[in-house]
């Protein structure tokens, strides 16, 4: 049977290569994603389809780029920074064309040699100062996530920064 570890690269991996039918194999028939508004959907089917969200509106290049991997018998909390170009609506905010980078942090707990139950940890935040520019106004935004932090330019991490709106993220 694999490990925790395993099946996370592999579950980021199939993400990676958009590869939903090896994604689902990874999902236990009772998984469930606890997202970051704390809503719960539940089934294979909608693991799939929150995958797919993503994919549409970062069709071209969406990338999970990995940072590290912590493991606990059947838990792995992954750290990754999501990447891609904005090019499709997102939960309501329409294209911006941006290139973003989104720290997250998800825990999987595994049953059975799949994935049972994801949740994911990001900062909201940093989709703020998109919708405020989509609406047309302006705003600041501090970017945290637990101890990961980012400034706009997307390469330091460890302090907290402010930005303008309209700044590129």
């Amino acid at each position: 049977m694999a490990n925790s570890e395993s099946i996370a690269r592999e579950m980021v991996d199939a993400i990676n290569r958009n590869d939903m039918s090896r994604y689902r194999q990874l999902l236990h028939p009772d998984y469930s994603y606890r997202g970051g508004d704390g809503q719960v959907q539940r089934g294979q089917d909608a693991g799939v389809a929150i995958v797919q969200m993503y994919r549409t509106a970062f069709p071209d290049d969406m990338a999970l780029d990995v940072q590290h991997i912590h493991t606990a018998g059947d838990t792995a909390i992954i750290e990754f920074i999501g990447k891609g170009t904005h090019c499709g609506e997102l939960a309501g905010i329409a294209p911006t064309g941006r290139r973003i980078e989104l720290p997250v942090i998800t825990v999987l707990e595994m049953r059975d040699g799949k994935v049972h139950s994801e949740r994911e940890y990001r900062d909201s935040a940093l989709r703020e100062p998109q919708a405020r520019q989509a609406e047309g106004g302006r705003g600041r935004a501090l970017l945290v996530l637990g101890s990961l932090c980012q400034e706009a330019d997307g390469q330091t991490f460890g302090r907290v920064e402010e930005f303008d709106a309209d700044d590129s993220v």
